[in-house]
């Protein structure tokens, strides 16, 4: 066999398996007569023409164009429809240079592809901008937090059983790191390019059939949000070892929950100390910020024109 051949059966092989089988199915949608099927087989004929499209870094993508005939089953394995011939399929593959492991494959179509590429640009990004990496429980400073939550519990909460201190509630702290990370890979790659059309679009000789800075705008108030969610999640911890009172079934919003111990502390001496200090100051500065960036993200505002999420104003 030579190694078109064996290309053919490989390639033959993943269309037929999931997580590719949509790819056909894309394809059999846009055709017309096709009947409900739970399953396909392709037939003799499989021919393909394949083009280098493009290469990033260690990875080539190329083009494949597919002419293939397809029989449909149905629930029971049985066929019933053998009338799709020379069906015309294109899609991509995506494998590393000088790799000719097609277990290291990935098929996909324009979708799979534009998202694919995205994920690619913000890897860069990250590198590139020297933004924290994320491992478990671990962000950039090596600060465990489990371990460190073990020996804050034994030393001065032994009863405390909640769950502030399970391998989850860490976890979750640095999965909405990471995706703040990245929409700001987002943000930084395409800043240059928003800005350019915001100053271009009032010039009627400019026109473009993509626009960055809609989604630009969505993204920095979708960070300021998800940095936003850190904070409330900071604040239920507080007040699992803290409580505002001593029968509160709901922990506040981080906001209240520092001005609230603030004016606690204002008529006990004893409570006043620089780190409280240092959270009324987030609260008055920093935390507003995000307020004000995430709030018409969530809430409609007749006050503001416009009123909804158009009025993130972020782009001033």
């Amino acid at each position: 066999m030579t190694e078109d051949h064996i290309f053919l059966q490989h390639l033959r092989a993943r269309l037929t398996q999931k997580p590719h089988q949509h790819i056909i199915n894309h394809m059999l949608a846009t055709l017309p007569g096709i009947p409900v099927y739970a399953g396909y087989s392709f037939g003799i004929q499989f021919d393909t023409i394949v083009q280098p499209f493009l290469e990033i870094e260690e990875t080539i993508i190329q083009k494949i164009s597919l002419t293939v005939d397809v029989s449909l089953f149905d629930e029971h394995g049985r066929h019933f429809n053998d009338n799709f011939k020379g069906c015309l399929c294109e899609f991509f593959l995506s494998s590393e240079k000088d790799s000719h492991d097609s277990n290291q494959w990935l098929l996909l179509d324009l979708d799979d592809l534009l998202f694919y590429l995205n994920r690619i640009q913000n890897t860069i990004a990250v590198e590139q901008f020297n933004f924290p990496k994320l491992t478990n429980c671990v962000l950039g400073t090596g600060f465990d937090f489990i371990m460190q939550g073990r020996l804050f519990q034994n030393k001065y909460f032994k009863k405390y059983s909640g769950q502030v201190l399970d391998l989850y509630y860490g976890n979750e702290i640095n999965e909405l790191f990471a995706i703040a990370t990245n929409a700001i890979a987002f943000l930084y790659r395409t800043r240059d390019r928003a800005i350019e059309e915001l100053e271009l679009t009032p010039n009627f000789h400019y026109s473009s059939q993509l626009h960055i800075y809609p989604r630009f705008n969505n993204a920095v108030a979708e960070v300021a949000g998800t940095l936003y969610a850190v904070w409330e999640r900071i604040a239920f911890l507080f007040h699992e070892f803290f409580p505002l009172s001593a029968n509160a079934k709901m922990a506040p919003s981080f906001k209240k929950y520092v001005t609230d111990k603030v004016k606690e502390a204002a008529k006990d001496a004893r409570l006043q100390n620089n780190d409280l200090g240092w959270f009324d100051q987030r609260v008055k500065g920093d935390h507003l910020r995000l307020e004000e960036m995430r709030h018409p993200t969530v809430h409609y505002n007749d006050l503001r024109t416009p009123s909804g999420t158009r009025a993130v104003e972020l782009m001033k």
